[in-house]
């Protein structure tokens, strides 16, 4: 038996070549991490992809756009055991350190991250619509309110991690911002993750000792690279996401962005605490898709 996972409703298709290809049995495993209304997915993990993988990346500063297969793997890996399955299928290449017990299979043409709250490939319709190009909104700002690193609320209003990430995707991609083109030619979006990257990377220049500050620059670099190399699972990555969580004691305010014209850019922001001599205070920082 194989267990085979993704995040779209091409899984199926798959499997049915993967059973004639093998002769084996093929158990789906659809995965709906929140960037489809019509995904179908057998398992809805929104809420553990926002805040297990998404708010790590905030916090680390970085737009990757790999946060779906360690969740999918984790799913995958439980699915296999239930099932008594000792191999695994998926779309994402080569990705090590989930599940040594359990031979893993590469599959060709299996949806791997097109679609998830966090990101997406742009296609026609997509309910995050972009402008045609040159079309864009008056300017809009938006405040993003953080308690310790953690986004918790937009203008005002208490909101979750993935709430969060709902709202701005799509104020964000109405200002035509969020977009970036991959080396194989396909257009990826990431407008809320951009927004509360942007506001969160303000409030810590704000909010860190330049110490700190200068240290945790090089650390989002690695941990960066780290989930992009799918090294996701591994020690120093772990010794990492330690050090981020410390970091973010102090990360606590309000920020203001400018939406407008491609580009989010992060207002001086405001934190809960009076301005201390050791702490920087940023200019305005732009982030342009």
């Amino acid at each position: 038996m194989i267990v085979l996972a993704g995040i779209g409703r091409e899984v199926t298709s798959a499997a049915a070549k993967l059973a004639g290809e093998t002769g084996a049995e093929v158990v789906t495993l659809v995965v709906d991490l929140g960037g489809h209304p019509s995904s179908g997915g057998s398992i809805r993990d929104v809420e553990t992809f926002a805040e297990d993988h998404c708010l790590p990346a905030i916090q680390a500063n970085a737009l990757v756009f790999d946060l779906a297969w360690p969740l999918v793997a984790r799913r995958l890996a439980e699915a296999a055991r239930r099932h008594g399955a000792t191999t695994v299928a998926h779309g994402y290449g080569e990705r090590p350190g989930f599940a040594p017990d359990l031979r893993v299979l590469a599959v060709p043409g299996v949806p791997s991250a097109e679609r998830t709250l966090w990101s997406y490939v742009v296609e026609p319709g997509d309910r995050w619509r972009f402008p045609a190009e040159g079309e864009f909104l008056a300017p809009e700002e938006v405040t993003v309110t953080f308690d310790r690193g953690v986004p918790v609320a937009v203008d005002g209003e208490t909101v979750s991690v993935a709430e969060a990430l709902r709202r701005l995707n799509r104020r964000v991609a109405a200002q035509g911002a969020g977009k970036h083109r991959t080396e194989d030619g396909r257009t990826f979006a990431a407008p809320g993750a951009l927004a509360l990257v942007t506001a969160h990377r303000a409030l810590e220049r704000a909010t860190l000792e330049p110490g700190l500050a200068r240290f945790k620059r090089q650390v989002d670099r690695e941990w960066a690279t780290l989930v992009r190399d799918g090294q996701w699972f591994s020690p120093l990555k772990h010794a990492l996401d330690s050090f981020v969580v410390d970091a973010q004691e102090t990360v606590t305010g309000d920020v203001r962005l400018l939406l407008h014209g491609d580009r989010v850019t992060a207002l001086e922001p405001r934190d809960d605490q009076p301005a201390a001599e050791h702490l920087t205070r940023p200019g305005r920082i732009t982030a342009q898709a």
